[in-house]
């Protein structure tokens, strides 16, 4: 342990420097300006959060096929039944989706 003395300079004389306050375990004391930086990212984060979800859920319509006319995905499993003739021919042009007629095979015969 390190042992200070003190000499009396006079009152109002001499200089000092602030000392930080010892932190919990080995961490550095944390400043005012890295709390204000924390706590705005994080709001920034809570806010940006909810408006990133929104778009990437409206532009999960035009990944998954739908482009306005029809939503190909809506029904899929029952297609032959529910989807009207329109539907059936733009899905089967665009995506090959709900097809009457099966495409051509081009390796047919090549054994």
């Amino acid at each position: 342990m390190q042992e200070t003395t003190y000499k009396f300079v006079g009152k109002g004389a001499g200089n000092f420097d602030d000392v930080g306050v010892p932190s919990i375990g080995s961490l550095p004391p944390v400043n005012s300006r890295c709390a204000w930086l924390s706590l705005c990212g994080f709001l920034s984060l809570l806010l940006l959060g909810p408006l990133l979800w929104w778009l990437l859920a409206a532009a999960a319509g035009w990944w998954r096929g739908y482009e306005g006319k029809h939503d190909c995905q809506a029904g899929y499993n029952s297609w032959q039944k529910s989807w009207s003739d329109n539907k059936k021919a733009w899905c089967c042009e665009k995506f090959s989706r709900g097809c009457t007629q099966r495409p051509y095979d081009c390796h047919a015969g090549l054994d």
